[in-house]
């Protein structure tokens, strides 16, 4: 009977420490299990990661485009500026040949009343008086046509500068067309790394994953060998059990019976401290709930916070930032739906604990009642309190651990019910944010329209300056025209005039003194009395052409006076003309040098992100090259 119960004794003994040697074959596994987790975990933020940064490319690509369209945009309005700017030229010399063929004939009109008045005998004041007459507007067509040259030398002044800046839009144009080149190329390098990395993590995945298959396949041979063990713990308890209805009456089998109620107690504070175990797993895992929802939210924040500065940065970058947005949308999702996915995942393996805690709950009660079923084979009298003060204490701690796992159970409940209402909320603050930052697009977009409007409307007023400007002009040339051909046919009748009236004197006087040559006697008198009497005739014929000749000449004077008051308002016209046009000229080199801070600006922030990935590629692979050193 000894060498048996010895027997037994090395079993139950071997037994128990191929169990201690089990479990913690079991712990092991379980955290190789988490650590292969946590590279699984690192290994998707590295592909976000990634992902971001092809993003970020995309968008510098996108802007590139866009600025490379402005500039080229630019480049056509500096040709239109230059067309119209040689029309000017054009029209302004046409206006300085009319202006000198105008002087010309004014000079020839000048010469022809100058050699009109020499041939009049008469006092030298009237003659004085036309000189100063005909100096003066000498004077004033040479000032004009001064004036007229003034503009023109300013004109190709503003020419020469226009094409000098044509031809430095011209090559910062071929400068930024390499640039883009440039990016374009380090854009390609960059995704074949990137694609180069995604195969090195699918390689690491599977290798993870084969690895995971074999810890799979030894916990399920750790499990048949468990469930031989229980076979063999069955027979040997049937074995006892035979044994202690033999030998009731004797005090060994009481001792065994107490050694066996000991080892009871023994495996019952190894189910509690596994009990705890599985406490504290929960309590880490809750935990690391806690911890990725953190990290959630903090990557939520630092997204909403790279969109604003996003937003803030490229206004004037509408449409693609339209797109860009929607891209940022798609991404949260994915995140989101990555997370829901990582939790249903997490919440998977707490069920899975609870099946097992909930097994391990029932194996210990069913042992507690066979503990029981031997407990009252046994003699009441004997030691009756003590079991019942054990089996109370037993039942006590039962209830106790299973409260703790309903009040598990309800704040898994709970934290998993918070977390779906804190990703709903999210959602619905990123849709609202989204909606805000959409009809603040809107109104940009419509507030360009009207300034594109605005200046289409000035365009078009300028031009309708343009063009009645040039009408009026026309008009007082065709008056100008008018005024000296009604002055040369004055002129022509005038000269006519005065010659048929020195004809028709002449030969009335011929007639007159015919006669009186006939008769000699009386000549002397007859020639005195005609004598003084074509004297007196002559006198009163000069008055009255003198007269005739003082209104024609008051006439050209109102002539030439309006003519001046004309010409000096469309002088005053044609000022305000040039300070309206050099205003907006001003205006568009002001509108041309702040996008040129702007596109000097965007280079900068171009150099700063192209640094940041440098920066960001280097980080990253320093991190995957620390875990394949690690293991």
């Amino acid at each position: 009977m000894l060498d048996t119960e010895y027997d037994d004794a090395q079993k139950q003994s071997e037994q128990d420490t191929l169990l201690e040697e089990q479990y913690g074959i079991v712990e092991n596994l379980k955290r190789e299990l988490q650590l292969c987790k946590t590279e699984q975990h690192n290994i998707r933020t590295e592909l976000e990661t990634l992902r971001n940064e092809n993003q970020k490319i995309n968008d510098i690509k996108k802007s590139l485009n866009s600025i490379h369209l402005e500039e080229c945009g630019n480049e056509d309005a500096y040709k239109k500026e230059i067309q119209n700017l040689q029309e000017r030229i054009m029209l302004l010399e046409t206006e300085k040949d009319s202006a000198l063929q105008l002087w010309h004939i004014s000079l020839d009109t000048v010469s022809a009343l100058e050699d009109q008045l020499k041939g009049f005998h008469v006092d030298g004041k009237g003659t004085k008086f036309y000189q100063e007459q005909a100096n003066a507007i000498k004077e004033s067509y040479s000032e004009a046509i001064k004036m007229l040259e003034e503009k023109l030398a300013l004109a190709r002044n503003n020419f020469i500068k226009h094409q000098t800046l044509y031809e430095n839009s011209k090559e910062r144009i071929n400068s930024l067309t390499r640039e883009k080149n440039e990016l374009v190329e380090k854009y390609r390098n960059l995704q074949t790394s990137a694609q180069d990395k995604d195969r090195n993590n699918q390689l690491t995945i599977e290798t993870l994953k084969q690895e995971l298959g074999h810890a799979k396949m030894e916990t399920d041979k750790i499990l048949q060998a468990k469930l031989e063990l229980e076979k063999k713990l069955n027979e040997v308890q049937t074995y006892t059990e035979n044994l202690m209805e033999r030998d009731k009456e004797t005090k060994t089998k009481v001792a065994e019976a107490i050694e066996l109620i000991e080892s009871a107690a023994r495996e019952k504070d190894l189910a509690l401290h596994r009990e705890s175990l599985v406490l504290e797993e929960k309590a880490r895992l809750e935990q690391r709930l806690n911890v990725i929802a953190n990290e959630y939210d903090v990557k939520i924040q630092e997204l909403n916070k790279k969109t604003r500065d996003e937003i803030e940065l490229n206004t004037k970058k509408y449409l693609t930032e339209i797109n860009e947005l929607n891209a940022e949308l798609k991404a949260k999702t994915i995140v989101a739906e990555k997370a829901q996915r990582e939790l249903k995942f997490i919440e998977e393996e707490l069920n899975k604990i609870r099946r097992d805690s909930s097994i391990k709950v029932l194996e210990y009660e069913q042992k507690a009642k066979r503990m029981e079923l031997q407990l009252q084979i046994y003699d009441e009298t004997i030691a009756k309190n003590k079991y019942d003060m054990e089996i109370k204490q037993l039942k006590e701690k039962i209830i106790i651990l299973e409260d703790k796992l309903g009040t598990s159970n309800d704040k898994l409940q709970k934290l998993e019910h918070q977390q779906t209402n804190n990703i709903q909320d999210q959602g619905k603050i990123a849709a609202r944010e989204n909606r805000d930052i959409m009809k603040q697009y809107s109104d940009l977009e419509n507030q360009l329209a009207k300034t594109l409007g605005d200046k289409e409307n000035l365009v078009l007023q300028l031009k309708s300056l343009k063009n009645d400007f040039e009408y009026e002009i026309q008009k007082r040339d065709n008056e100008r025209h008018s005024l000296e051909t009604k002055i040369q046919e004055l002129e022509v009748n005038l000269h006519k005039a005065t010659c048929i009236k020195d004809n028709k004197f002449k030969d009335g006087l011929i007639d007159e003194i015919n006669p009186y040559l006939k008769n000699k006697p009386s000549f002397d008198i007859t020639v005195e009395n005609k004598c003084h009497c074509c004297q007196s005739a002559l006198s009163d014929h000069m008055n009255k052409l003198q007269e005739k000749f003082d209104r024609k000449t008051k006439e050209l004077i109102n002539h030439v006076q309006v003519h001046q008051k004309l010409s000096k308002k469309w002088r005053d016209e044609a000022k305000s003309l040039t300070v309206k046009f050099y205003g907006k000229s001003k205006e568009l080199r002001r509108k041309i040098s702040t996008l040129q801070k702007e596109n000097n600006e965007l280079n900068t922030e171009l150099l700063i992100c192209k640094q940041q990935l440098a920066q960001h590629a280097i980080e990253d692979i320093q991190r995957f090259n620390e875990p394949n050193e690690i293991r």
